[in-house]
């Protein structure tokens, strides 16, 4: 961080400021602040949290007039913050290699793996949906991406670990809310774009084009690695001015072909390289392919890629195997196309039945619920619909809307644990189980708290003492 005066930078920005002290460091979370930190209050009613900045000694940017020292009144907060940022971290991703992934479906696999790949190469650093990790540190992280200071926070601490890549999923919403505002990437990859975050964007195309302007913040030089799969990505192409690198089974730059879907997990080829991995489900090997793709762009061996890729270890949550007989399955599913992709690869291992437990949250997007209800209860022999963070939202109505074009093969139960041992308690050794929609969420969100819970645990005891008992 460079070392400013706070006068210097308020003055700068039309507002007057005689404060000489030098800024050491600037959140918009109050209790990340300290001695000389800035704290810029977004929330009108953040009285509490000025308050609380300003007892630790830092000077408060807000949207309102107060008449207490160390505060200052602004007109447009988020775009003070944006400077404040600018002028005390120039440069911020000079220096790093930054990949971000922007997409629907796949993001966290595909950072996950990538991160992995490329941990053998060089420090790297990934923050991304709960998870903030590298060798140094670990955190956790509530949302797929953290706000603007959060981000400076972070790569700043990795930069001090001597990490030389980040590895960032960006969300539509952060793209949408600036929160990626003096960033720049090195490599953009887009995984694919479907249907979602209709309650925050309120249309499919305002959706498709937030997450194409991601673009904006490429490198000079930069490359746009895209699923050439995916008709809802080609109007991307002309954005671009010819620095696209495509990935998919159609033709592409990096073409996926001959995927074989194993019990023990997949091989496939691309460019007539032969792959193995212990990953399962037919649709990682498209986002494996975007790995592969960009390893080749920084110009790692075939060699070297093929044996990170056998030694891959899958993400929690993503299509993560719990249980071999029956064989059972944690998935983070919570779109109708991640649903689709998850049961055409469960579909390819030799079963005699699939029973599902699913749910869909409250509060979001209640448009997709219906799509989601029919496709897993078309998909499976047995399907309960089951509560999945309903936060304020009525169960009933969450359920009326799953059942509107569901099979009759569906049950209901209320308690997400109670649904869960029930499935177990229904399955047979050559079964598959799916518990779909939570994946690596370690929490239940109902009412306004947060009650832990943890899908695969579980799974896991009930299925273990389904064994002992028999």
């Amino acid at each position: 961080m460079e070392k400013i005066r706070l006068n210097e930078a308020l003055n700068a920005m039309g507002i007057a400021c005689s404060d000489p002290r030098v800024i050491a460091g600037i959140h918009d979370d109050s209790r990340r602040v300290g001695r000389d930190w800035v704290f810029v209050a977004r929330n009108a009613k953040a009285e509490r949290y000025i308050e609380d900045a300003l007892v630790k000694g830092a000077v408060v940017v807000c949207g309102h007039i107060d008449p207490r020292a160390d505060v200052y009144a602004v007109e447009d907060v988020e775009q003070v913050l944006r400077q404040l940022i600018a002028c005390c971290h120039p440069g911020l991703c000079e220096h790093l290699l930054c990949i971000g992934i922007t997409g629907t479906n796949g993001k966290s696999s595909t950072a996950y793996f990538l991160y992995q790949c490329l941990s053998h190469e060089m420090p790297c650093l990934w923050i991304g949906t709960h998870h903030v990790l590298c060798e140094a540190f670990q955190e956790d992280s509530v949302h797929t991406t953290p706000s603007l200071c959060e981000l400076v926070r972070l790569i700043e601490k990795g930069r001090d670990v001597g990490i030389r890549c980040v590895i960032m999923e960006v969300s539509s919403h952060a793209i949408a809310q600036k929160r990626i505002a003096g960033l720049a990437f090195d490599h953009i990859l887009y995984t694919n774009i479907r249907s979602d975050h209709l309650d925050f964007h309120h249309c499919e195309a305002h959706y498709r084009y937030t997450k194409y302007a991601l673009r904006h913040y490429r490198k000079a030089g930069g490359r746009i690695i895209v699923n050439h799969d995916d008709p809802r990505l080609r109007a991307l192409y002309p954005l671009v001015e010819g620095n696209c690198v495509t990935y998919g089974t159609r033709l592409s730059h990096f073409h996926l072909h001959d995927v074989e879907t194993v019990r023990t997990g997949l091989r496939f080829s691309v460019n007539g390289d032969r792959y193995e991995t212990a990953v399962c489900g037919r649709f990682q090997a498209m986002n494996l392919t975007a790995v592969i793709a960009l390893c080749h762009l920084l110009a790692i061996p075939v060699r070297r890629l093929q044996a990170s890729i056998r030694a891959l270890v899958p993400l929690d949550g993503r299509m993560q195997k719990v249980w071999t007989r029956p064989l059972a399955f944690v998935d983070y599913a919570h779109t109708a196309s991640a649903c689709l992709a998850l049961y055409r690869s469960v579909g390819e291992i030799a079963h005699r039945r699939i029973i599902t437990v699913i749910g869909c949250g409250g509060e979001r997007d209640a448009g997709k619920r219906a799509r989601i209800g029919e496709i897993a209860s078309s998909c499976s022999d047995l399907c309960i619909f089951t509560s999945d963070n309903p936060r304020g939202e009525a169960l009933t109505d969450i359920f009326a809307q799953m059942r509107q074009r569901a099979q009759d093969n569906i049950m209901i139960f209320e308690e997400r644990a109670h649904a869960i041992k029930f499935a177990v308690k229904k399955s047979g050794n050559d079964d598959i189980i799916l518990v779909v929609g939570k994946g690596d969420e370690k929490i239940q969100l109902i009412n306004g708290r947060a009650y832990a819970f943890d899908d695969a645990a579980i799974l896991c005891r009930a299925l273990r003492e389904k064994e002992e008992r028999a």
